[in-house]
């Protein structure tokens, strides 16, 4: 990952930040520098050279600049991509990474989206910001020692499972740990030194995100949006809610 190796990576130009809602595409020697992350579903990116990459939800992919590739969809999903221009004229190679806290980085990608989308006043500025704090947490994330072999394959496997059964509300920490067939105290410990929090935040992010997305959608009642992201209790989630986003839902939605 010699790209995050940039002690300070200047941003000459943001190009784009979309919300991408991907098929079956090609792409002939990219004009850009891309990060996309994975919010849900997987993909295929196969390079001129052979090589495939497959992130999964909550991974993000790292698109060189000059590179060509195609995109193989295996299971429908979303991608927030943001495409800069950097001074370097350095040769990157692609890589995938798995944020140690994904929800920030989701936050920064919606945030860049977002902003690039209305063209408000400082529009550009907030998208830089938002960039610089993506790279700033993938240099963190690269700086750490993660757990390699074995171990991390059994973290992608629980995260796997998670995305397919969060929004039940009836999923437990020991029905994951079963399916992975460790020790539920096991699995905690891997959480921690893999992806630096616990099993049951990870799926409170994850449901609180979707919660999110659904607010904005306008589509359900309070108590339909709490039921479709995994909450029984609706207390709770408003609770929760207001604590990560700073707001009760109802005035979210407002």
């Amino acid at each position: 990952m010699k790209l995050l190796e940039l002690e300070t990576p200047h941003f000459t130009r943001i190009v784009l930040a979309i919300l991408v809602h991907e098929g079956a595409t090609i792409h002939k020697n990219r004009p850009s520098h891309g990060f996309a992350l994975r919010v849900n579903g997987s993909c295929n990116y196969v390079f001129e050279n052979g090589k495939t990459y497959t992130p999964s939800a909550n991974e993000l992919i790292y698109l060189p600049k000059g590179s060509s590739y195609c995109v193989e969809t295996l299971e429908p999903g979303e991608t927030y991509a943001i495409n800069f221009e950097l001074d370097s004229l350095d040769i990157f190679e692609p890589f995938i990474i798995r944020p140690r806290n994904p929800s920030a980085m989701l936050e920064s990608f919606r945030s860049a989206e977002a902003a690039w989308r209305k063209r408000r006043t400082g529009y550009y500025l907030e998208c830089t910001s938002a960039l610089a704090s993506i790279f700033m947490q993938l240099q963190k994330d690269a700086a750490r020692d993660y757990v390699s072999g074995k171990s991390t394959n059994t973290v992608r496997t629980a995260l796997r499972y998670i995305s397919e059964q969060y929004t039940d509300p009836e999923l437990r920490i020991p029905q994951i740990a079963s399916h992975c067939g460790l020790s539920e105290v096991y699995l905690r410990r891997l959480f921690d030194r893999v992806l630096g929090t616990s099993p049951s935040s990870y799926i409170l992010d994850l449901r609180l995100q979707r919660a999110k997305s659904l607010i904005e959608a306008k589509l359900y009642s309070m108590q339909q949006v709490a039921a479709l992201s995994g909450f029984s209790d609706y207390t709770y989630f408003s609770r929760a809610f207001k604590k990560k986003f700073g707001t009760s839902p109802q005035d979210y939605r407002e």
